[in-house]
C-alpha cells in the first residue's frame, strides 16, 4: 500500500519542522510505503531550507517539495493532486 501525506504550508517553517519530525516518528507497517509531499505555497520564510535539511537527514521518509506560486490552499492542494503516488 502506498500512502501520501500532503502538507500545504505558507510561511510556517517552524511548524513545518515539528510536523515533519512527528511524521518521521510514526510506526510504518512493513508492507506500506510512505511519501511526504510538502507544498510550499508562496512562502517568503525559510520553508525551502527546512524541507531540504529534513530530507537530507531523514533516513526513513521520502520527503519531496513542490512550489506553488499562486497563494491559496486550493492551488496548493491541486498542485499536490497532480504529484502524489499514494
Amino acid at each position: 500500500m502506498n500512502i501520501s501525506v500532503v502538507i500545504c504550508t505558507h510561511n510556517r517553517a517552524n511548524l513545518l519542522k515539528d510536523a515533519l519530525s512527528s511524521i518521521s516518528c510514526a510506526s510504518i507497517p512493513y508492507d506500506c510505503s510512505i511519501e511526504v509531499l510538502v507544498i510550499d505555497n508562496a512562502s517568503a520564510d525559510n520553508t525551502q531550507s527546512v524541507i531540504k535539511d529534513f530530507s537530507e537527514t531523514s533516513n526513513n521518509l521520502d520527503v519531496r517539495a513542490l512550489f506553488e506560486p499562486k497563494l491559496g490552499k486550493t492551488y496548493a492542494l491541486n498542485r499536490a493532486l497532480n504529484n502524489v503516488s499514494g
